[in-house]
């Protein structure tokens, strides 16, 4: 094979090594609305397909801030046996509700979501002291 001739090259554009290292696996902070109170909150949505793996295949943790999933899958036959597997994870942000966290499979889709609590600041009036 001879050298590479520069003017077959096609010109694209520079690599983007920020979106090719992201993570698709990234939490979301959304807005919902309670329409029953009309409360506004703030949720962490993710979403991963998993349409090769069934609901009991997949597990999915908290450990401190991490969110962990992991899935595996096995098949046996009388001619061969097969193993796939999945994990991925992600650290939560600090205002995450991980006591709530909640994961649902769906069409082959796993949605988690947790409550996102709002950092509060309070502002402290300096009280002054004659003395």
């Amino acid at each position: 094979m001879g050298p590479i001739n520069e003017s077959s090259i096609e010109s694209t554009k520079p690599f983007d090594y920020d979106l090719f290292h992201r993570s698709i696996f990234c939490p979301q902070i959304i807005q919902t609305t309670s329409n029953e109170k009309n409360i506004h909150e703030k949720k962490l949505l993710m979403s991963l397909d998993l349409s090769d793996y069934q609901p009991e295949d997949i597990k999915v943790s908290v450990q401190e801030q991490e969110l962990i999933v992991k899935a595996e899958r096995k098949i046996e036959t009388n001619t061969r046996k097969s193993r796939t597997s999945f994990f991925q994870s992600t650290s939560l942000p600090p205002q995450t509700d991980i006591e709530h966290l909640k994961s649902n499979y769906i069409d082959g889709k796993l949605i988690i979501e947790a409550p996102y609590l709002e950092q509060r600041i309070k502002t402290i009036q300096n009280q002054e002291k004659n003395g």
